[in-house]
C-alpha cells in the first residue's frame, strides 16, 4: 500500500514550460458523499525562460496562489537536465573518513566549489571501493528553493524527476528497495530510463516522446520522433519500418553481430490492430534500453540488471501482456503495482511524497 512522508510535490517540467502541483489528499471526504480522491493536481503554464530570474519570479507567485500559507513541507523534483550523476573508484585506503573521501572526490570536477554533490558507496572488494556521485550547481538549486518558499512554503527535499521516479518504484514495489534494475518509465510525452543499483540511482537518460506518439496505424521512424543519431542497431529498425518489409536473413546476421541483446525484428504481415502497431512502436524503446545497458560497461561491472521494470500509462496496459516474449540479455518485466497508481500522476509524484523514506542518496 502506498504511504506518503510528505503530503505536497512541485513537479518542474521545462519542456513542456509546466509547473505541475500535487497533494495528497486521501482520507479527506469530496461533498456530500464518501468519495475519497487521492492525489489532487493543479498546473500551470508558463511563459518566461525556464530557470532565468523572470521564471524564479513566476514561480514564486505560482507556489504562492497553490500552496501558499500555512507554511506546507513540499516536495521538489527538478529536470533531470539540472543534476549529474558519475562514479569513482579508488583503492582501498585504512582509516579512509568522510571529509577524506570529499577531497578525493573534490579533484574530479574542477568547479566542485560550485557545485552540491553527494556521494555514496555502491561495491566495495579486497583491492577498491566504487562510490556513485549525484550532484547539481549549488547556486542553480538555492535560487530554485528560495524562489519556491518565497511563495510560502518549505522545501524539504529535492531531486531529479528520474531519480523520483525511482523513489517511487521502491514505494510502490517492496522488492526494488535494495534491487539493482533498469527502469523503463513511459510517460505521455517522454520516456526515461533510469538505472538502479541497491536502490539507488546511478545514471538516467530521456527520450523526447512518449506513449502519445506511438502511432496506432503505422511503424514510427526515430528520425521524425527526435533528430539525434541512433544508435546503429536502431538505425537498423528504423530502416527496416521505413522499407515496410520482413527482415532479411543478412540483417538478422548483422543484428546478431551487434549484440545478443537486440530483439528481433516484427514482421508487418501480422499487424492487424490498433494495439500491434502500438506495441512494435513501443519497442524503440525496448531498443533503447539495451542500448543502455550495452554501452555503460563502466555501470553494469558494478552491477549488472536483473530486470528492465516497464512502467506505462495505464490506458497502454495491454503491453505488460507481450513484454515477455522479447529475448535479449536481460528480461522485461511490467511494473506490478501500475494498475495501483491514479491515472495521469507521474511515478515521479509517487516519489516525490517519499523521498524521506527511499532512494535518499539522490535528494538533497
Amino acid at each position: 500500500m502506498f504511504d506518503s512522508a510528505i503530503k505536497n510535490a512541485i513537479v518542474i517540467n521545462s519542456d513542456l514550460n509546466v509547473v505541475e502541483f500535487y497533494k495528497d489528499v486521501r482520507g479527506q471526504k469530496k461533498g456530500r458523499g464518501n468519495s475519497e480522491p487521492k492525489i489532487a493536481h493543479e498546473a500551470e503554464v508558463f511563459k518566461t525562460i525556464a530557470f532565468d530570474d523572470e521564471f524564479f519570479e513566476v514561480l514564486k507567485n505560482m507556489v504562492k496562489l497553490h500552496f501558499g500559507g500555512g507554511n506546507a513541507k513540499v516536495a521538489l523534483v527538478l529536470p533531470d537536465s539540472l543534476f549529474f550523476t558519475d562514479l569513482f573508484k579508488s583503492p582501498v585506503v585504512k582509516g579512509r573518513t568522510e571529509s577524506f573521501i570529499n577531497v578525493m572526490v573534490g579533484t574530479l570536477y574542477k568547479n566542485y566549489a560550485e557545485l552540491k554533490v553527494k556521494q555514496f558507496l555502491l561495491a566495495q572488494s579486497k583491492q577498491s571501493v566504487t562510490y556513485g556521485i549525484f550532484g547539481t550547481r549549488q547556486e542553480l538549486l538555492k535560487k530554485v528553493c528560495q524562489a519556491v518558499e518565497g511563495g510560502g512554503v518549505s522545501v524539504a527535499y529535492t531531486t531529479a524527476f528520474s531519480c523520483a521516479a525511482a523513489a517511487g518504484a521502491a514505494a510502490l514495489e517492496p522488492k526494488l528497495r535494495s534491487a539493482s534494475y533498469l527502469l523503463l518509465n513511459v510517460e505521455e510525452n517522454a520516456t526515461n530510463y533510469v538505472y538502479v543499483i541497491g536502490g539507488r540511482t546511478v545514471g538516467f537518460y530521456s527520450l523526447p516522446f512518449g506513449a502519445a506518439s506511438f502511432s496506432k496505424d503505422s511503424l514510427d521512424q526515430e528520425f521524425d520522433l527526435f533528430a539525434r543519431k541512433a544508435a546503429l542497431s536502431v538505425v537498423i529498425k528504423a530502416e527496416e519500418k521505413a522499407k515496410n518489409k520482413r527482415v532479411s536473413e543478412d540483417d538478422e546476421a548483422l543484428a546478431k553481430k551487434l549484440g545478443k541483446g537486440v530483439p528481433r525484428f516484427v514482421s508487418t504481415e501480422n499487424f492487424t490492430s490498433e494495439e500491434d502497431y502500438i506495441y512494435e512502436n513501443f519497442r524503440i524503446t525496448i531498443k533503447y534500453a539495451l542500448e543502455i545497458i550495452k554501452n555503460n560497461p563502466e555501470l553494469t561491472a558494478v552491477e549488472y540488471p536483473k530486470a528492465v521494470y516497464v512502467n506505462v500509462p495505464r490506458k497502454y496496459g495491454f503491453i505488460y501482456d507481450r513484454l515477455r516474449s522479447e529475448g535479449g540479455s536481460v528480461s522485461f518485466e511490467p511494473f506490478a503495482p501500475a494498475e495501483e497508481m491514479q491515472e495521469n500522476v507521474s511515478l515521479a509524484v509517487y516519489g516525490g511524497f517519499n523521498l524521506k523514506k527511499y532512494n535518499k542518496s539522490n535528494n538533497f
